[in-house]
């Protein structure tokens, strides 16, 4: 497991998540609208989402992307466990 890349890209998730939240307690997104929140969320998405992948890549594999390696890979959605599934926005799940 590549832990420090892992790790780094954690870090910087909860980091961003802290921002978000503080600009939810603001009220930034009343003013903003959904599409700035949807792209705050799809952020720390992309941050996840490479934090899976570099767990199993090695630092050579990771520093040798092209950034339309990275852009892909940063939104490449892992396939999930038997217990969790993929909804469309507002899908009604409940």
């Amino acid at each position: 497991m590549n832990r420090n890349r892992a790790i780094f890209q954690l870090g910087e998730l909860i980091s961003h998540a802290d921002d978000v939240i503080e600009e939810i307690r603001e009220g930034r997104y009343d003013e903003d609208g959904d599409i700035c929140y949807q792209v705050a969320i799809n952020h720390l998405m992309d941050h996840l989402m490479l934090a899976w992948h570099y767990a199993v890549m090695s630092d050579e594999d990771i520093d040798q992307m092209t950034q339309e390696q990275f852009e892909k890979l940063s939104t490449a959605i892992p396939q999930f466990e038997v217990n969790h599934q993929l909804v469309q926005p507002y899908d009604k799940i409940v």
